[in-house]
């Protein structure tokens, strides 16, 4: 059985090696081929928790 639509796109930053904390909010947001605007948010989301990632992985515990 092949994967979710919403998850496929996660799958393919992975195999880039971009790695994402907490990507549950993501897959259970429905993203539609046929609204313009969807592809803009889907690229806010990912950046926001690239930056999210990104700051957890440097501050020091």
């Amino acid at each position: 059985m092949p994967a979710p639509p919403s998850s496929r796109w996660i799958f393919v930053l992975a195999r880039e090696g971009i790695a994402l904390d907490g990507v549950t909010l993501l897959l259970r947001i429905a993203f539609g081929a046929d609204e313009p605007r969807d592809p803009l948010v889907l690229a806010s989301y990912v950046g926001t928790h690239l930056t999210e990632t990104r700051r957890r992985a440097a501050v020091p515990e």
